[in-house]
């Protein structure tokens, strides 16, 4: 029986955490510069798809970069945390990032930007992380 590397778990668990409050900061952050219209229910399907046939391109901008800067912090922080295991953090963390993205891409109208970012530069970003992490420790 294989022993469970407890300061990788731990160290992931934080990392979803901390790129959890950052991409939602962001996110706040893209509804405080670009609202939606006032009394528009964006839960109705309709509605969602209206706002993103007008919305300001750096507004359906903001979602995809919320993502790849919370993939970058997740990966950076749990590589501190536990630097031996950077590749496990590395592909753990940018696919389930990719497929939380991918989720929320199918279920909310989106444009082709918002599928192309994710899906070429989440595992970049999430190299990015681990390897400015990995400098830092050295």
């Amino acid at each position: 029986m294989k022993k469970v590397n407890w300061l990788l778990v731990l160290a992931v668990v934080v990392g979803f955490v901390c790129g959890g409050m950052a991409v939602a900061g962001i996110e706040d952050l893209g509804h405080e510069m670009y609202p939606p219209p006032d009394g528009v229910d964006m839960t109705v399907k309709e509605n969602a798809k209206q706002y993103v046939e007008t919305a300001p391109p750096l507004a359906l901008l903001m979602i995809p970069i919320a993502w790849l800067a919370g993939t970058f912090i997740a990966s950076f922080i749990s590589t501190l945390i536990c630097p031996s295991q950077w590749r496990t953090i590395l592909f753990v963390i940018s696919a389930v990032f990719l497929v939380l993205s991918v989720a929320m891409l199918i279920t909310f109208p989106s444009t082709w930007y918002m599928w192309a970012i994710p899906l070429l530069l989440l595992f970049p970003f999430g190299f990015m992380g681990t390897g400015v992490a990995r400098m830092i420790r050295k």
